[in-house]
C-alpha cells in the first residue's frame, strides 16, 4: 500500500508479459475474446483517470459479486467507487450515455477469488490505466482500434439505437404478420423478455413504459393495437392504459410453444397452495380425504424432471418442431413470467410443486421398490441358510438399489434429494442420523 501511494501506478507502463498475464486471466474465464477484455480494461482505466462519465451495463447479475470485490480493491487503492459506473439494472438512463459490456456466463458457484490476489489486482489496474492512456478512451478504442465489429456493435447498441428502433427490432425479430390472429399483452411481455435475453441488453422498458411506447408510437412501429373482447382502441381518447391491450394481426413462432407449455402445466402440475385454496372452497368430505392423501408430503419438482416430462408429452408435428430445442432455461423463463408465485430454489427446484400422480406417481413407485427390495433381502437370507439378521444399510446404498430397480423397470428415476426426503418423512423411526437404515426396517 505504501509503495502504491509513493509511486503512481497509473503512470507506469507495464511489461508485455504483465499485459499478457492479465489478458489470459480474463480470457476465456470472463470474456470470450481479447477485444472484449481490452475494452473492459480501457473502461476501467477511464474511470481511474476520471476521463468521462458514462454508464456501463453488465449482462449478468451473477457477476455482481465480482464487481463488488473489484470495487473494494479499487476503493482501497484509489478511493474510486466503480459501482457508480458499472450497472446491472437500467433506470431510464440516457441512451447516449450507456455502453454495454458483454461478459461470459458463469456458474453461480464459480470461484473468482484468484482474480483478487494482491499481485493480480495491482497488475490489472496498471494495465487498465495503460490501455486508457494508449487508446485515449473506451469509445476511441471501439471506433479506431477494435476490429471485432460484434464487440463494437454490442458496446454501442444503446447509443446507436433509439427507443423506436429497438422496439422495431423487437417486433420484427419476435413476431410476424398473420391476419386474424392477435398477441395478448402478457405474451408480448414474455416475447420482450426473450428478446432482451437473446440480445443481452438491459431491460430498457418497464411494463408501463413499454406499453406507453406501443400506444404512442404504434403507427411508426407498423402495428395495430386493440383491446380484448373486440373493443376498438382509440389513440386520441387519452384514457388510462388498459391492461388488456392486444397486438392485432400478428403472431410469433414462440407462442405455440408457450401455449403448449401453459396447457401442460395447467393439466398436469399441482401447486399445493392453489389446491389448498380449492380445498378451502370445497365442502365435500370425499374431496377432503382425497386432498389429504395427495398432499401428505411436501411437493417438489426438479426443473430437469419437468423438462423431461414436457418433452415426452410433445407430439412430433410441423407446429412443434421448435420444441426440439427446449431447454431448462426456457422453462425457467416461462415459469417466472406466467407463474411468478412459484418458489424456485437454486434455479433448479420448484418448491411446493408436483406432477399429478397419473403422470408420475413417485410415492407409489418408491413403495413398490421397497416391497421388492425387502422381499429380495429376505429371500437372499433364507437361501444362504444364515441365522444372522439383515444388517443395517446406508440410505445411499438403498437409493442406489432403487436406481437399478427403476432402470430395469423402465421408470423415470426419482432424484436422490426427493427419495431421501420421502424416506425420512415416512421411515424416520428406522433411520440413524438420517443416513443409515436400521435393520429393524426390514421386518417392518
Amino acid at each position: 500500500m505504501k509503495r502504491i501511494k509513493e509511486n503512481n501506478v497509473l503512470k507506469s507502463i507495464p511489461e508485455s508479459e504483465t499485459i499478457q498475464d492479465i489478458i489470459q486471466l480474463l480470457v476465456p474465464s470472463l470474456f470470450s475474446t481479447k477485444d472484449s477484455a481490452k475494452y473492459f480494461l480501457t473502461v476501467i482505466g477511464d474511470i481511474l483517470h476520471k476521463k468521462i462519465s458514462l454508464y456501463y451495463f453488465i449482462n449478468s447479475k451473477i457477476l455482481m459479486q465480482f464487481f463488488r470485490e473489484l470495487n473494494q480493491e479499487c476503493y482501497k487503492f484509489f478511493g474510486i467507487n466503480l459501482l457508480n459506473y458499472f450497472k446491472f439494472k437500467y433506470y431510464e438512463h440516457a441512451n447516449d450515455e450507456c455502453r454495454l459490456i458483454n461478459m461470459c456466463e458463469i456458474s453461480p458457484s464459480s470461484s473468482l477469488s484468484h482474480f483478487f490476489h494482491s499481485r493480480h489486482i495491482i497488475d490489472l489496474f496498471c494495465v487498465a490505466s495503460h490501455y486508457s492512456t494508449r487508446y485515449v478512451c473506451g469509445d476511441s478504442y471501439l471506433e479506431k482500434y477494435c476490429n471485432n465489429y460484434s464487440v463494437v456493435n454490442y458496446a454501442l447498441y444503446l447509443k446507436n439505437n433509439t427507443s423506436i428502433e429497438i422496439l422495431s427490432q423487437f417486433i420484427n425479430t419476435t413476431t410476424e404478420e398473420c391476419e386474424g390472429y392477435h398477441i395478448s399483452w402478457k405474451n408480448m411481455m414474455y416475447l420482450w423478455k426473450l428478446f432482451i435475453e437473446d440480445e443481452k441488453i438491459p431491460n430498457v422498458f418497464f411494463n408501463h413504459s413499454l406499453k406507453q411506447m406501443f400506444l404512442s408510437h404504434f403507427s411508426e412501429l407498423g402495428i395495430s393495437i386493440g383491446i380484448e373482447n373486440n373493443t376498438t382502441f382509440y389513440p386520441d381518447s387519452g384514457g388510462a392504459i388498459n391492461e388488456n391491450i392486444i397486438i392485432n394481426n400478428r403472431t410469433s413462432k414462440h407462442l405455440p410453444f408457450v401455449c403448449n407449455f401453459i396447457s401442460y402445466w395447467e393439466h398436469n402440475i399441482n401447486c399445493s397452495e392453489a389446491v389448498q385454496q380449492q380445498q378451502d372452497e370445497a365442502f365435500d368430505e370425499a374431496f377432503d380425504e382425497a386432498f389429504d392423501e395427495a398432499f401428505d408430503e411436501e411437493y417438489e419438482l426438479e426443473l430437469d424432471e419437468l423438462l423431461m416430462l414436457f418433452n415426452k408429452s410433445i407430439k412430433k408435428s410441423a407446429t412443434t418442431l421448435l420444441h426440439n430445442n427446449v431447454s431448462d432455461k426456457m422453462l425457467l423463463g416461462l415459469i417466472r413470467h406466467f407463474y411468478p408465485d412459484v418458489v424456485i430454489e437454486d434455479d433448479k427446484y420448484l418448491i411446493h410443486v408436483g406432477i399429478k400422480p397419473e403422470i408420475w406417481n413417485k410415492k407409489k413407485e418408491i413403495e413398490e421398490f421397497i416391497t421388492c427390495y425387502k422381499e429380495n433381502k429376505s429371500s437372499h437370507m433364507l437361501a444362504s441358510s444364515s441365522s444372522s439378521s439383515i444388517l443395517s444399510q446406508s440410505l445411499y446404498s438403498v437409493y442406489q438399489s432403487y436406481c437399478k430397480y427403476a432402470f430395469d423397470k423402465g421408470y423415470h428415476i426419482i432424484s436422490k434429494r426427493w427419495f431421501e426426503k420421502y424416506f425420512i418423512s415416512n421411515y424416520d423411526m428406522f433411520l440413524i442420523d438420517n443416513t443409515v437404515v436400521s435393520s429393524k426396517w426390514f421386518s417392518f
